[in-house]
């Protein structure tokens, strides 16, 4: 990584997100705009899924599957 930073993990999220679309994007604006579509739309949901892992900036939808008979 290049470029260092003190304390992320004590920048509230949005700050994160702003942090990282200015230092690792040349476009910051639209950076954020993809990391702010990744939120899910409730709110207390959100907040939920941001306990699950320390800096958290964005959700990833990932398939869950089942494979039976093994």
């Amino acid at each position: 990584m290049s470029k260092s930073v003190s304390g992320f993990s004590k920048f509230t999220k949005q700050q994160k997100i702003k942090w990282l679309s200015e230092n690792f994007f040349a476009d910051s604006e639209p950076a954020a705009q993809r990391f702010a579509a990744w939120q899910h739309p409730d709110a207390e949901l959100q907040r939920v899924l941001d306990g699950f892992t320390e800096n958290a900036i964005a959700n990833f939808p990932l398939p869950l599957s089942v494979a039976p008979n093994f």
